[in-house]
């Protein structure tokens, strides 16, 4: 069948700022390691759970070692169930908060991927109305969201663990969960379905064109503008969703960010108050995600007697603070033509005004972006120069989190300088490129150039003035042959990625190719062996090395892939990867089944790994540096590898090695404020 045409209502870009709640069996024993999701603990302690992506390998040790130690009488999950009291639960008190904290919609779950239900279904007795609390958390958080003006909608997993036909298209779909959704729909009218546990199956498997037709027709009836997300795998979805982290760029059409205050959904008792949001990383989060166009679903994870733990409740309010005296540059707001930076950020009001919003609270700024302005409220003096809006405000007038200008046009709108580097369109570069020969240095003057797909000869330098860039607008911009080296450019506008993807930037074939003080957003190595990448700036994707030995990969900066890992090297021998900076990846560098090779005096600072040596032999991981990422050194299978003086510093473990590891040398590692120093699973 085909969907409808449907637009995305106007409520949901009205209101930029909603609230997740997430609660499941999990929340009982609510434990992960720090990093993880809480909410995903039957996957990591029970084996054999489907469809488990975009996590280490289950079950997970840590998981394992704990129930073995807390809870060595429950043999079954649902054995958790009793202990989901609900005695301190207060809907109305939940729908408070999200006031309080400045929001202006909710979607509790509904059933998460462990098949609870949090409402009186009648096709299962795995429900908080029949078990636990015995009342329905659902219809509770309904009342209380409409007593408090918030758009109320309803999270839903497709995967379920819990039902015995999963994933049987006619006894589990047709049978099961369109008929549940159906009638959550029916119940409770959401106006938003937030789809999730998609990724096993496709579209067609879960009948998912039919889920959202369906639900079109029942919100067209009851007179309610409703919407979707992207994770149904439908032909269509009104936004999409990221998770955890803001994009890099601003993306096109309607979309929304979802991530807990800390590392998990659920609660966690592992996390402490420092790895939760404090109330002006709230504020710098939320105003990124608007100034982008988006929206922002922030999760509470209540604890299993259903109180909010309090350090959640209290960031909440410490940010809705700002963001209801603030509410015109954030609720019903759009993007200005330029989003803003670091310390900056940009939205246009309903009035058309510009909010300029200063991260800094600074007493004297200068906004580069802004002309025409006739007047600048929130601002003693004002004045408009060649390099933009300068403003000076009342020194003791700072806000508590951010202050807040508004700019009011001297036209019908305030204008954005756009400050574009010359761009040469003639093909000249690439011309000058692809005439070259082995030993040959093409200098590419500063400017942006349009080359794309190009390839350089063999034995050819590409080095850049300062300020040279070389955009592929969209296709993958260099491949490198033999012997090349590319020195001090700006590679950008490389093939499109998405989450583990990396945008294709620069691909290599043949050997001795260097890559040297250089910004660009990936480099895949492709073969080859005695490769020297040093001195760059990896920005928004990854190095990816695959079939490659002798590659030295030496001080780089990289960060930013977020769903996937930043120095991934796979097979291979004698690798140095050394004095690199690598962040917000889930894992830093990562050498699977690769022999003889060293990963020494890096500074990591990742989700879920910093070094992993997956299935590796004989490779030494020394002098690391990793701070506030899940494990800091982990050896999965191989043998005879060396973990030695690394220090690991608020990370959940130092060392982990699992998975058969054999002959694993271990010596003067350091665990400064880690849950756990040093965890052998399975492994001699």
């Amino acid at each position: 069948m085909t969907i409808s045409a449907h637009a995305v209502p106007e409520w949901f870009t009205q209101r930029r700022y909603g609230m997740f709640v997430h609660m499941n069996i999990a929340t009982v024993p609510a434990f992960a390691p720090v990093h993880e999701y809480a909410d995903w603990y039957r996957a990591f302690w029970e084996p054999g759970m489907s469809d488990v992506i975009l996590h280490p390998p289950v079950p997970l040790p840590e998981v394992l070692a704990f129930h073995q130690e807390t809870y060595p009488e429950v043999r079954d999950f649902d054995d958790f169930i009793p202990g989901l009291t609900l005695d301190r639960w207060d809907a109305d008190g939940v729908a408070r908060l999200a006031v309080d904290a400045g929001m202006r919609y909710m979607v509790p779950v509904t059933k998460h991927h462990d098949g609870f239900c949090w409402w009186d279904t009648d096709l299962t007795s795995r429900s908080s109305v029949r078990q636990g609390p015995r009342r329905d958390v659902i219809g509770e958080l309904a009342d209380a969201a409409r007593a408090h003006d918030l758009v109320f909608g309803l999270y839903h997993s497709l995967l379920d663990w819990g039902h015995p036909d999963h994933p049987d298209r006619e006894r589990y779909v047709d049978a099961y969960l369109r008929p549940q959704i159906a009638d959550l729909v029916a119940r409770y009218q959401p106006q938003l379905l937030w789809g999730d546990g998609h990724w096993g199956h496709d579209g067609g498997w879960w009948r998912a064109d039919r889920i959202v037709e369906d639900y079109y027709a029942a919100m067209d009836a009851a007179g309610l503008e409703g919407c979707v997300n992207d994770r149904f795998n439908a032909s269509h979805a009104d936004y999409a969703v990221y998770e955890y982290d803001v994009p890099e760029a601003m993306p096109d059409g309607a979309w929304e960010l979802c991530r807990g205050l800390s590392y998990s959904f659920c609660f966690n008792r592992a996390e402490r108050d420092d790895d939760h949001l404090s109330a002006p990383e709230l504020v710098a989060m939320l105003t990124e995600v608007v100034a982008k166009g988006g929206n922002l679903l922030l999760n509470v994870g209540p604890k299993a007697d259903g109180s909010i733990p309090e350090i959640q409740s209290r960031v909440l309010r410490e940010a809705g603070a700002w963001v209801n005296a603030n509410e015109a540059a954030i609720h019903g707001s759009r993007p200005f033509t330029v989003w803003g930076d670091g310390l900056t950020r940009y939205t246009v009001g309903a009035d058309e005004t510009v909010f300029a919003i200063d991260l800094t609270n600074a007493t004297e700024r200068i906004f580069p972006a802004l002309t025409g302005v006739a007047a600048v409220d929130g601002a003693v003096e004002w004045v408009e120069r060649d390099d933009g809006l300068h403003v000076r405000a009342e020194p003791g007038a700072a806000e508590s989190l951010a202050r807040v200008y508004r700019i009011r046009p001297r036209g019908e709108s305030v204008g954005a300088v756009v400050r574009r580097s010359l761009e040469i369109a003639d093909g000249t570069v690439a011309a000058a490129i692809t005439g070259a020969s082995a030993g040959d240095v093409v200098v590419v003057p500063a400017g942006t150039h349009r080359v794309t797909g190009l390839r350089v000869p063999e034995g050819v330098t590409v080095q850049g003035e300062p300020g040279a860039t070389l955009d592929g607008g969209g296709q993958s911009v260099l491949e490198l042959t033999a012997g090349c080296r590319l020195v001090g450019v700006t590679l950008t506008g490389g093939a499109a990625g998405y989450m583990m993807i990396p945008p294709t930037c620069v691909t290599t074939s043949g050997d001795g190719i260097e890559v040297r003080d250089c910004t660009l957003q990936s480099l895949q190595l492709g073969g080859g062996r005695g490769h020297a990448i040093v001195g760059n700036e990896i920005d928004g994707g990854n190095l990816w090395a695959f079939g490659c030995n002798e590659i030295t990969i030496r001080s780089n900066r990289q960060h930013g892939l977020r769903w996937g890992v930043g120095l991934d090297l796979i097979g291979g021998t004698g690798h140095v990867i050394e004095d690199n900076d690598v962040s917000d990846d889930l894992c830093g560098i990562r050498l699977t089944g690769a022999t003889d090779s060293r990963v020494s005096g890096n500074r990591l600072r990742t989700r879920w790994w910093g070094v992993h040596l997956r299935a590796s032999t004989g490779c030494e991981s020394s002098d690391n540096q990793v701070s506030r990422t899940m494990r800091a050194q982990c050896v999965e299978g191989g043998a005879e590898n060396t973990i030695a003086s690394n220090t690991a510093r608020r990370c959940d473990s130092s060392v982990l090695v699992e998975q058969g590891a054999r002959d694993t040398v271990l010596r003067d590692n350091r665990a400064d404020d880690c849950r756990v120093d040093t965890l052998m699973w399975e492994s001699t």
